[in-house]
């Protein structure tokens, strides 16, 4: 009971440091509403929000509409076509968030983030060649920090190995790399964190059903 109280208080907590930043950063906009940093700022602030697993309400609209405000004085960048299509994958609009994505390569070539939610974003739709191509042109963009990518790789063709040995062995050398390159890569990181939380979370509801049953 003790610790659920204290995963209330930090989860409360959280929020209201979430919504503070938010408040702050509208109210910096309200003096200068044409600044696209701010909107930058904000449409991340709303796309964190919106991925919080403790947050019941939807701002995915408003992290896209902050980004395309960016996107009027930042039509060159590339982070801010490819913050706003990662914004419609999580949407699930796959088709627009493909497009964005694409738009993010055009302005970059070697860029390893928007090749990897391509490819990401293709094995939603079950386009697993086209998924197999970015995950291989991600990694080609940034070798140290391809574990995600490697990983990804390994989950394609461990999907499909029973149809060929040699995939088989490709799938162990994907996982390897992935396991090898892990410390390089931020993104690895958070998902290892994520399911080391997960996992937590699932030991504890396993022990109380036990003790209620």
């Amino acid at each position: 009971m003790k610790k659920l109280l204290e995963t209330n208080v930090k989860t409360t907590n959280k929020k209201n440091k979430m919504y503070d930043q938010i408040e702050r950063c509208r109210l910096d906009l309200q003096k200068d509403p044409s600044n696209p940093a701010l909107h930058v700022r904000l449409g991340d602030l709303y796309l964190k929000w919106h991925l919080d697993i403790y947050n019941a309400c939807q701002y995915i609209d408003e992290a896209i509409t902050e980004y395309q405000l960016a996107m009027e004085s930042l039509i060159d960048s590339c982070e801010i076509y490819y913050k706003i299509g990662v914004a419609f994958y999580h949407k699930g609009d796959l088709d627009k968030a493909i497009n964005y994505l694409t738009m993010a390569l055009e302005k970059k070539h070697n860029y390893y983030d928007a090749y990897y939610m391509l490819a990401e974003t293709f094995v939603k739709k079950a386009h697993f060649t086209d998924a197999i191509d970015a995950a291989t042109a991600a990694i080609q963009c940034s070798l140290l920090k391809s574990s995600s990518a490697h990983y990804l790789l390994y989950k394609l063709y461990e999907a499909s190995s029973f149809k060929n040995f040699k995939i088989k062995l490709k799938a162990h050398y994907e996982k390897l790399l992935s396991i090898l390159l892990v410390l390089f890569d931020k993104t690895a990181i958070e998902n290892i964190v994520k399911s080391i939380s997960y996992l937590k979370f699932l030991t504890l509801f396993l022990k109380v059903f036990i003790i209620f049953k």
